[in-house]
């Protein structure tokens, strides 16, 4: 006899299952991997969203998984982009300065 449902319960899964584990998995990497992993928090926002967006449509509630990994993912972005911004703002009125000093 083959067990059809591998998680128990008697529930199906969710249609958004596997997006939601990528987004929280890409979560869990751009939060340890600082700065080195810019894009990922990117995609895995996209990956969360889209996993609550197909759970909402097949009926499902918005899977926790998927919540966490869009926290994750939204707070790597703040946290590696900002100061990406700032730097290259920075950088930029330096660079500025150097023009009007030539003159």
């Amino acid at each position: 006899m083959q067990n059809e449902n591998m998680q128990g319960g008697g529930g199906s899964t969710p249609p958004g299952y596997g997006l939601a584990v990528a987004a929280m998995i890409l979560g869990i990497i751009s939060v340890l991997g600082g700065a080195i992993t810019l894009i990922l928090p990117i995609i895995g926002i996209f990956l969360a969203a889209s996993s609550n967006k197909n759970n909402q449509l097949a009926g499902f509630p918005p899977s926790g998984m998927g919540t966490a990994g869009l926290v994750l993912n939204i707070i790597a972005l703040v946290f590696v982009g900002l100061p990406l911004l700032a730097c290259t703002v920075c950088a930029g009125g330096v660079g500025c300065l150097a023009c009007f000093d030539a003159m």
